[in-house]
Parts: structure tokens; sequence; C-alpha cells
């Protein structure tokens, strides 16, 4: 077993730079509470937008100072929750069975691998069957 050692130091007892007026913007401070936290996964389950669950995270608490940045990270965590240990495709998978939309996928031969995916709501296809001559696809990055 090897044992390292620290030595420190200090050639100057003095900050290189002045007191701070306020912590905006500081992790620590920006972090948010149990109670901000449920909010902020109730809001983003009925998909409300990021400036607006901060403007709502801030009228709660006047001395709230959390940034955009906090909120964006809160989502993130949620949704990776929702996913639970699942890949990106099977939690997809899911979410279209779940809501009911009609769904094709060619795959590789002998291979779990998808190579196309194309799904559409029941009510889509009822307008291409009748209105066969306009077919809109949108792709969204």
């Amino acid at each position: 077993m090897r044992i390292l050692r620290w030595k420190i130091i200090v050639e100057c007892g003095f900050h290189n730079h002045k007191v701070v007026a306020t912590l905006l913007g500081h992790s620590y401070v920006g972090h948010l509470c149990s109670e901000e936290k449920n909010m902020v996964n109730q809001l983003t389950k009925n998909i409300v937008k990021l400036g607006q669950i901060l403007l709502t995270t801030k009228k709660q608490d006047q001395k709230n100072v959390s940034t955009l940045k906090i909120i964006y990270n809160e989502c993130q965590k949620y949704r990776h929750d929702q996913r639970h240990l699942k890949m990106e495709i099977q939690h997809l998978m899911k979410l279209i069975e779940h809501d009911k939309y009609d769904y094709l996928f060619r795959q590789l031969d002998n291979e779990d691998v998808i190579i196309d995916i194309l799904w559409a709501h029941s009510n889509s296809i009822k307008l291409l069957n009748s209105f066969p001559t306009m077919l809109i696809l949108w792709y969204n990055l």
C-alpha cells in the first residue's frame, strides 16, 4: 500500500478577488429544495417550458436565485428517471405503444437492431385515407 503525503505552502494568506455582493449564479445557493424539485417535476411532466418553470419557482419563493441551467438539469434528471434503465429506442417504443400509435419498423436480419421506424396517430391515418393526394411528412431534429 502506497501512502501519499501532501504539503501545502501558503505564500500569501489574502484572497486574489473581492468579496461578491450577491451569490446570484453560485451553484450552492441555486439548489432546489425538495418541494421545488417536486414542482419542477410536475411541470416537466405537464410539458411546461423551461422559462415558465423558472418563473413559477421564483414566484413561489422570492429569495430563489436558481438559474435556467439548474431547472434544465432537474428536468433532464426527471426524464432520465422516468426512462428507468431503458435505452432511448426502448423508451420510445413504450411511449408509442402506451399512446396507441400505429407503427412499423425494420430491423437487421437476425439482430435486434432497428433500421427504420415510422409511427402515426390513428386520426392521421384516417385523414390520409380520406385525402390520399396529400401527404406531409414532418421531421424535426
